[in-house]
């Protein structure tokens, strides 16, 4: 289970200064967002997320956000069947402890 946890943590953690000081990409990602700032209001956007919006389908920041929330609620009931379900299955493995996000590759 440890070694699960290390490859786990060493996953999510890919790109951070925790990491490796030689690895981090901080520094691009604030450069990448000021310059799609700039471009935005070069546009005459308010920043880039409306500017991206234009030519999609969803046509608003305002739009996606209400999809995600009403689709939360449905999201959160599934997760917790499939995590109850997934735990009932470890246990029938003789796993004894909780299901944890770096389990669930595994299980």
């Amino acid at each position: 289970r440890k070694l699960r946890w290390n490859a786990f943590v060493a996953s999510v953690s890919r790109g951070s200064k925790e990491m490796d000081t030689y690895l981090n990409v901080a520094g691009q990602v604030k450069d990448i967002r000021q310059h799609r700032l700039d471009q935005a209001v070069l546009l005459g956007y308010n920043g880039y997320p409306e500017m991206s919006m234009a030519t999609k389908m969803a046509g608003s920041v305002e739009n996606v956000l209400s999809m995600i929330s009403r689709m939360q609620t449905r999201a959160r009931t599934a997760q917790e069947v499939e995590i109850a379900a997934l735990q009932e299955y470890a246990e029938t493995r003789m796993f004894e402890d909780s299901i944890r996000e770096f389990d669930v590759e595994f299980f």
